[in-house]
């Protein structure tokens, strides 16, 4: 590329809101060389992009941006400075936090973890993920009670519960459905319906269960796996649904081969690493069918808000999809109707 136009790139690339917000905070934007778009599948339709900063960090290394509302942002810095040091589990570094131009969203900085993803089909991933959980959970279960980390009890997830009910009953309507569609979803809304009518099984067991940091979407997309001189290592990012609760969400269990939302840790590993004398192993099985339980409902939540617009095929598929990993999570459970 002649000089000119290498420099009119440059200028073009350091323009980028992603790279302003970087200079904010760094030293410049001398070493840029893009800025480049990362592809991830959204589960929710909370608002975020996803950038790689290349040629900015440490030794040249890639360097990602996350743009995010601030209160999701607040809540990932928090875990970042004043959790994860303190634990012996492997995470990608935090690199700095930026306002945005928009005064309503900021930019997240953290180091780049790679492009291995976590597969909950691979054997090795899912110990390790066991472990990492393991560690994250018996090492939080004095949290300062001044940190402000959100509720993430069964209260939280009744109300993922309650709105996924009530938005797809809302959007019943929508002259974009067909009739096969609309009976799925309301088979979808009776066992919302028989969920709730339960759930006081899941309260009087989560009365006797230790409050820990829970990441609260620990699947492949928010995991990187990385090869070091200790072996393989698990990199978890992302922790907009974060907050203190009982280790159940990130303990969630597929039944199906095929589903790829749900990260399937390790149990026995997990066990091995938690030594909770009090908490035997049973436990920890039922922790991860009403985690299974409770990981469907926030799903059903977040792709019901899509029920509204002209394009359903796709949130009725994955909502089936989520609905019978409920019914097996629920029969699971024992409970029957």
């Amino acid at each position: 590329m002649p000089d000119r136009q290498a420099g009119l790139y440059q200028l073009e690339v350091a323009q980028h809101p992603a790279a302003r917000a970087w200079a904010r905070i760094s030293v410049g934007l001398s070493n840029l060389r893009a800025v480049v778009p990362v592809e991830r599948r959204q589960v929710s339709l909370r608002k975020s992009s996803v950038y790689r900063l290349e040629g900015v960090g440490e030794s040249g290394a890639a360097v990602i941006a996350k743009k995010c509302r601030r209160q999701y942002g607040l809540l990932e810095r928090t875990i970042y400075e004043l959790v994860l040091p303190n634990l012996s589990v492997s995470y990608p570094r935090f690199l700095g936090m930026a306002g945005d131009d928009d005064e309503i969203s900021c930019w997240l900085f953290i180091e780049d973890a790679g492009n291995e993803a976590y597969s909950p089909l691979h054997s090795t991933h899912r110990t390790m993920a066991g472990r990492w959980l393991g560690a994250l959970h018996a090492s939080t279960t004095s949290l300062p009670s001044d940190l402000p980390l959100p509720d993430r009890g069964p209260v939280h997830y009744l109300r993922h519960l309650r709105s996924a009910r009530d938005t797809i009953r809302e959007n019943l309507n929508n002259p974009a459905l067909d009739r096969e569609q609309r009976r799925q979803l309301r088979r979808i809304i009776s066992k919302c319906e028989f969920v709730e009518h339960e759930w006081r099984r899941i309260e009087q067991f989560c009365r006797g269960m230790p409050e820990t940091l829970v990441h609260g979407d620990f699947v492949g997309k928010n995991v990187r796996v990385r090869s070091g001189s200790t072996g393989i290592e698990i990199l978890p990012f992302d922790w907009e649904h974060a907050g203190r609760g009982i280790p159940a969400v990130d303990l969630a269990q597929a039944a199906f081969s095929s589903t790829t939302f749900l990260a399937n840790p390790d149990l026995d590993a997990y066990w091995a690493t938690v030594q909770w004398t009090r908490l035997g192993f049973e436990a920890v099985q039922r922790l991860a069918v009403y985690g299974t339980v409770f990981r469907c409902l926030a799903a059903l939540h977040w792709e019901s808000l899509r029920l509204a617009y002209e394009s359903v095929e796709w949130p009725v598929k994955n909502m089936t999809l989520y609905e019978a990993e409920l019914a097996k999570a629920v029969q699971a459970a024992g409970w029957r109707k």
